[in-house]
């Protein structure tokens, strides 16, 4: 927090998942900053009221106070207003949540294997390669996908039909997509980051969820740097020197979940948000029959 400008007077944060207001004040007197967090899932709304002071142009005042939006069993009763709200969103949305989204032949689960795939990984992953691969949408060879980010399973209907809202429910962050430039060398040192970067580390690795075509081993055992060896594209070794374009969405595209080395991408090219991206795969495979699962690894595993 000392590093932040002292024109900072209040600091609205997530991903945390926990519920706080904290005045930093009383950590540190010269930094009188609003710290506030609305937990997760939508259960609060967090109300922020600044009082200013013209003549200065500064804040003098800062409050604020959390409202329940919707509560768990046993919590207390949501705020009345904050509720109706609420369920006037859901009914105006209900019919584009209820809008198919294609066909699937078996439920996608999110449920990671001992590589950490997960099938719906894998199925996240190729949908952001089909939207970002042609050349105009920035001509992507490979894609990526946090597991992070896939956040509920895909469970068809007894005619195999998913919803929009279903795969909205899946990525609910509202992600664009991003194309963008990376040597083989810089490929390597991404997937290395997956075991040893910030909180990434050996003992609670993040997995990157690789799309169709792409493939390499991974050896926990080995010493940092050569944990990933034999990656390939389309059966052809990949050169550290060689260019490729990366399609992934704008969280990762940032550096999120420790993966800096995607900041150091060339040429980003923009594109659409990445739950449309998804519906459209689904239905774009599923016109004649539900779309089959794909099951087939494409990370290996070595050593311990």
């Amino acid at each position: 927090m000392r590093r932040l400008s002292s024109a900072v007077d209040v600091v609205i944060s997530g991903h945390t998942h926990q519920a706080y207001l904290c005045d930093y004040a009383h950590i540190d007197p010269a930094r009188p900053l609003l710290l506030t967090s609305a937990g997760l899932y939508g259960t609060l709304l967090t109300e922020i009221e600044l009082t200013v002071d013209m003549a200065s142009r500064r804040v003098i005042q800062r409050t604020a106070r959390q409202h329940i939006v919707r509560a768990a069993a046993g919590d207390a009763p949501a705020d009345p207003a904050v509720k109706a709200l609420v369920e006037r969103y859901a009914a105006a949305a209900a019919p584009l949540a209820s809008a198919p989204a294609g066909r699937l032949a078996a439920p996608a689960t999110r449920r990671p294997q001992a590589n950490g795939e997960s099938v719906l990984g894998r199925i996240t992953a190729d949908a952001v390669l089909a939207a970002t691969q042609a050349p105009e949408a920035g001509g992507a060879q490979i894609a990526f996908m946090n597991a992070g980010g896939v956040r509920a399973d895909l469970v068809p209907d007894a005619g195999g039909r998913v919803t929009y809202g279903q795969v909205y429910a899946v990525q609910p962050f509202g992600n664009t997509l991003t194309s963008l430039t990376l040597t083989g060398a810089q490929l390597h040192a991404l997937l290395e980051q997956q075991l040893a970067s910030g909180t990434n580390t050996v003992a609670r690795p993040r997995i990157l969820q690789v799309s169709q075509g792409f493939g390499y081993t991974l050896d926990r055992g080995a010493a940092p740097g050569q944990r990933i060896r034999g990656m390939q594209l389309h059966g052809t070794p990949i050169v550290p020197d060689q260019d490729y374009r990366i399609g992934v969405q704008s969280y990762l595209a940032s550096g999120g979940d420790n993966f800096s080395v995607f900041t150091q991408g060339r040429d980003p090219v923009g594109g659409g948000l990445d739950a449309d991206a998804l519906a459209h795969y689904l239905k774009s495979r599923s016109r004649q029959s539900p779309m089959a699962l794909p099951l087939q690894p494409r990370i290996s595993l070595s050593g311990s």
